[in-house]
C-alpha cells in the first residue's frame, strides 16, 4: 500500500473509532501530515477516555444520590399509613386530610426517584432482569388491579380483551412497571368519565404482542419520533398539572429493549394513542412449560 493510502485507512480507523497510529517516518511533508494525524488520534484517544471517566463518575453519583433520597421516603410513607390506619388513635378529618398530603406527596416523590434510579441504571446496563416462565394474561390482570383505584377515581373504564393464557419468558415485575406506565400515560390523556383504556394482546409462534389503547387527546406528528426520549415530554402544562417527569417511557423502552423486544406507537391528535410492546418467545414458553 502508498504512503497516502496508509494514511487514509488510518484516518478511516480514527473515524470509526479506532486510534490507529501512522507508521510512516519521513522529514518530507508527508511525514509532517503523519505527525499532525498520530497526534491528534492521541488527543482524541486522551479525551474520550476522561469523557467515558467523568461519564462514569456522573452515573455513579446519581445512583447513589437517588438511592440515599429514595431510603428515608419509605418509612416517612409507611408511618403515614399507619397513621391514617389509626393505630395511634383515630384521626379528626383536618388531621386525615394532612396525613394524606404527606403520604400523596412522598409517594410521588419516591416514584420520582425510582424512575430516575431505573433510568440511571439503563443507561449503565445495570438494571436487574429476573426471566421467568410467566402468564401473559395474568400479568396484565396484575398491572390492572395495581391501577384499579386510579382509574375508579377518575372514573375511566379500563378493560382487556384475554383470553386464554399465554406463556413467554420475562420478568413479570418489569413488564408490569411498562403496563402501569403506560396505563398511567393513559389516564393523563383521557378525560375523566369519559376516557376508555383498553388493553389487548396479538399472540404469534415467535412473539407476544402487548397494546395499551387509549381515546384520549393524541400525541402530534412532531412529537412521535422523541415520546420515547429521556425527559421527553409532549405537553409541560399536562405534566405541571397532573404530574410526571418524562421518565417514563424511555425506561419503558430500556426494559423492554433489554428483555429482546421492541415498543412503538401509533397516534393522531384528537385519535388517541396505542402503544404496543412485543415480548419474545422461545421454544419452551411456546407450549407453556
Amino acid at each position: 500500500m502508498s504512503r497516502l493510502g496508509t494514511i487514509t485507512d488510518t484516518v478511516h480507523q480514527i473515524k470509526n473509532g479506532l486510534y490507529s497510529q501512522v507508521s510512516i517516518k519521513s522529514k518530507d511533508e508527508i511525514g509532517q501530515l503523519v505527525v499532525e494525524i498520530n497526534s491528534l488520534s492521541a488527543k482524541i484517544k486522551e479525551n474520550q477516555s476522561k469523557a467515558k471517566n467523568v461519564e462514569k463518575e456522573k452515573n455513579e453519583f446519581l445512583a447513589m444520590i437517588t438511592h440515599e433520597l429514595k431510603t428515608p421516603l419509605v418509612p416517612i410513607r409507611g408511618y403515614a399509613d399507619i397513621l391514617l390506619k389509626g393505630f395511634f388513635g383515630q384521626l379528626n378529618e383536618n388531621q386525615k386530610q394532612r396525613v394524606e398530603i404527606i403520604k400523596a406527596s412522598s409517594q410521588s416523590l419516591l416514584e420520582l426517584i425510582s424512575d430516575l434510579l431505573d433510568a440511571q441504571k439503563l443507561e449503565v446496563g445495570q438494571l436487574k432482569m429476573e426471566t421467568t416462565n410467566n402468564n401473559v394474561k395474568s400479568t396484565v390482570e396484575k398491572a390492572i388491579s395495581m391501577m384499579a383505584s386510579q382509574v375508579a377515581t377518575d372514573k375511566i373504564e379500563l378493560s382487556y380483551n384475554i383470553k386464554n393464557d399465554i406463556f413467554a419468558s420475562y420478568d413479570e415485575d418489569r413488564i408490569i412497571q411498562v403496563l402501569t406506565n403506560l396505563i398511567k400515560n393513559s389516564i393523563k390523556a383521557t378525560e375523566p368519565t369519559k376516557g376508555k383504556i383498553e388493553i389487548f394482546i396479538t399472540d404469534s409462534p415467535s412473539e407476544v404482542n402487548v397494546s395499551v389503547q387509549d381515546n384520549g387527546k393524541g400525541i402530534s406528528k412532531d412529537s412521535l419520533d422523541k415520546i420515547f426520549h429521556k425527559f421527553y415530554q409532549v405537553d409541560t402544562s399536562s405534566t405541571r398539572e397532573k404530574g410526571g417527569s418524562g421518565l417514563g417511557l424511555s425506561i419503558c423502552k430500556g426494559i423492554v429493549e433489554t428483555q429482546g423486544g421492541k415498543i412503538s406507537v401509533k397516534s393522531e391528535l384528537g385519535q388517541g394513542a396505542t402503544f404496543t410492546f412485543s415480548i419474545p418467545k422461545d421454544k419452551q414458553t411456546e407450549s407453556g412449560i
